[in-house]
């Protein structure tokens, strides 16, 4: 797979959350301006939400070169925008020289003081987890009058090439690395396919909207899966998505997906399970890693190439 640009990055929120979110992007911004030998990549939730901003005006240009949409197609692209609460950014530290020079915490807090002051002159920031057996580094971003968390940064020690980046560019034009549809998806995959005793509803909820996008195709999870801390049999066999569908309905419908605004409604629980399960079908067969398929997000199935 090879990186991909995109275009400029929308933003969709609600007054309560463009703050927050715009904050979010600019301390991406001001990292990504800085040359110290690394970068920091964008994942998680952040990462979802800057894909799906992205993609929004291709959804709905596909949708008008069909010949107009169904009620359901309409709802899926509206489900591409309802704000969700993030609360954290999630990076990865990258190193951009041969000897990577991975900064201590003391520096690590210092690079995301200067930048952080850049976004707003308010702000500060506190240390609340050293990075040590595989966890990310941990900060607070606070506001300095009132004390109050405005959001959270985690940054992950890059070890392993085990996710797949594109490039995107923010509303002011600024280029920063961001983890890329398939890699995001994969990650969502492989959680709904464990045999724990619980399914975060969050997983489901993230695949749902990562299912609006029309770029994957089986071939390339199974490349995913062979460079990354996967092997092709690591995906567990669905059983407690198949088989405990009640249990996975009540977490979902006690997930909060913005506490800030009340106003934002969750997809029904059907239409999310229905299409999951569409999406994890060619996985929870095995198919995947023998046949060549395409996911069709409008028709709501795969399709061989």
């Amino acid at each position: 797979m090879q990186g991909r640009k995109w275009g400029k990055l929308r933003i969709n929120k609600s007054p309560s959350n463009i703050g927050i979110y715009a904050s979010m992007i600019r301390l991406i911004e001001e990292l990504s301006l800085m040359g110290y030998g690394y970068s920091f990549d964008v994942v998680g939730d952040m990462a979802i939400e800057s894909v799906l901003c992205n993609h929004r005006h291709i959804i709905e240009r596909s949708v008008k070169n069909s010949g107009g949409a169904t009620p359901e197609q309409l709802l899926r692209i509206k489900s591409l925008t309802f704000v969700r609460g993030i609360s954290s950014l999630d990076m990865v530290y990258s190193p951009t020289t041969s000897i990577p020079n991975i900064p201590s915490m003391a520096e690590l807090k210092g690079v995301l003081s200067d930048a952080i002051k850049r976004v707003n002159d308010d702000y500060h920031i506190e240390i609340v987890r050293d990075y040590n057996n595989g966890k990310p580094a941990g900060f607070n971003i606070k506001h300095s009058k009132s004390s109050d968390l405005n959001f959270k940064v985690n940054i992950s020690l890059h070890k392993r090439n085990f996710k797949s980046y594109c490039e995107h560019t923010s509303f002011n034009n600024i280029m920063f690395r961001c983890e890329e549809p398939t890699s995001l998806a994969l990650e969502k995959v492989s959680a709904l396919s464990g045999d724990a005793s619980i399914i975060k509803a969050k997983d489901l909820l993230d695949l749902y909207q990562l299912s609006q996008l029309g770029m994957y195709v089986t071939k390339d999870f199974v490349i995913l899966l062979s460079v990354c801390d996967f092997n092709l049999s690591s995906l567990g066999n669905f059983s407690i998505f198949k088989k405990h569908k009640g249990t996975l309905k009540s977490a979902y419908e006690k997930l909060e997906i913005n506490p800030i605004d009340n106003s934002v409604q969750k997809p029904p629980f059907e239409e999310v399970y229905n299409r999951v399960r569409a999406f994890l079908q060619p996985f929870m067969s095995g198919e995947y890693k023998e046949s060549d398929y395409c996911w069709k997000p409008l028709d709501v199935k795969w399709e061989k190439r």
